[in-house]
C-alpha cells in the first residue's frame, strides 16, 4: 500500500478506482485533481519526510551483513549480484511485518470483544500487551482504530484513544539488552521524537489535552512488552511538518467551511 488518506469526515481512502476502472492506491495527484473530497494525508505520510537515524542504520547493516555473507552465483555479473543483495537483506522483513499484523489485528479484535480466532502464540502476545495497557493507564475501555480528520490538514487512524489517552502499539524485535535496560528502569531507548508527534497529532485531531503512551511489543516473546509515556505534547513540531509538506507539495487541503471562510 502507498500513502493513506482520509477524506474530510475522517473516512479512510488509502485506495480509488483508476480510469481503467481497476482499483489502485491514492496519489497525491488523485487529491489535487479530487479536490472537493478534501483529501488529507496521514500523520504518518506527513511524518515521512523525516530523517529516521536508527532505522537508516538498521537497514545499512542488513545490507552489509548480505553483502558479507550472500555468496556471488557463478557467471553472475556484478551488477546483477549488487542488485541481489539487498532482497536478500531484507527478505525476513515480510515475514516480521506480516506477523505484526496479526498481533496488531488480535489487539483491535480484543478490544473491540470481536470473535476472530488467532494461533495461541499471538493471542497470548496480545492479550500480555492488553494487560500492561490496562496496568499502566489505569482504564479498561478503549476505541479501537479511530479515524480522525483535522483542518489543520492531515487525518490518521489511531491504535487506542478515549477521552484521557491516545496509545500507538508498534511490534519489533526487542533486544536482550534492551529489555534488560527497561526492567532495570534505565531508558532502551526505543522511543523517538516523531512517536511523540504522531501521538500528539492525533490528540490536536481529538480536540488535545491527552496522556500520550507508545507501547513497543515484542514479536515473539508474550509480556515483552516495553511502555513509555510522554511527558508533553510535541504537536508544534508536528505543524512544522505539517507546513514543510504542504508548502513541498504544493497541497493545502480544506473543506468547504473553511473554504468559505
Amino acid at each position: 500500500m502507498g500513502q493513506h488518506w482520509y477524506t474530510k469526515d475522517a473516512e479512510p481512502m488509502h485506495w480509488i478506482t483508476g480510469a481503467n476502472g481497476n482499483e489502485r492506491d491514492t496519489t497525491l495527484r488523485d487529491a489535487k485533481k479530487q479536490t472537493e473530497l478534501g483529501l488529507r494525508p496521514s500523520v504518518t505520510t506527513i511524518l515521512g519526510v523525516l530523517d529516521k537515524p536508527a532505522l537508516n542504520m538498521w537497514k545499512q547493516r542488513q545490507i552489509i551483513e548480505a553483502a558479507l555473507t550472500l555468496p556471488m552465483a557463478k557467471d553472475e555479473s556484478l551488477d546483477d549480484f549488487i542488485k541481489r543483495i539487498p532482497q536478500d537483506a531484507f527478505e525476513g522483513a515480510t515475514e516480521a511485518r506480516d506477523r505484526g499484523e496479526l498481533i496488531h489485528g488480535c489487539i483491535e479484535n480484543l478490544i473491540k470483544g470481536t470473535s476472530e480466532h488467532y494461533e495461541d502464540d499471538v493471542m497470548q502476545i496480545a492479550e500480555c500487551a492488553i494487560e500492561d495497557i490496562y496496568k499502566h493507564t489505569g482504564q479498561q475501555v478503549f476505541g479501537a482504530e479511530c479515524t480522525v480528520s483535522d483542518d489543520a490538514g492531515f487525518g490518521g487512524m489511531i491504535d487506542l484513544s478515549n477521552d484521557i489517552w491516545v496509545i500507538d502499539h508498534k511490534t519489533k524485535d526487542i533486544t536482550n539488552r534492551q529489555w534488560d535496560l527497561y526492567t532495570e528502569g534505565k531508558d532502551p531507548k526505543l522511543h523517538y521524537p516523531e512517536h511523540c508527534m504522531q501521538l500528539s497529532a492525533y490528540s490536536h485531531a481529538l480536540g488535545g489535552g491527552h496522556r500520550l503512551l507508545n507501547v513497543f511489543i515484542d514479536r515473539m516473546i508474550p509480556g515483552r512488552v516495553i511502555l513509555h509515556e510522554w511527558d508533553r505534547s510535541m504537536y508544534e513540531g508536528f505543524e512544522y511538518i505539517l507546513r514543510y509538506w504542504q508548502w513541498s507539495k504544493q497541497y493545502w487541503p480544506l473543506n468547504k467551511e473553511a473554504d468559505n471562510d
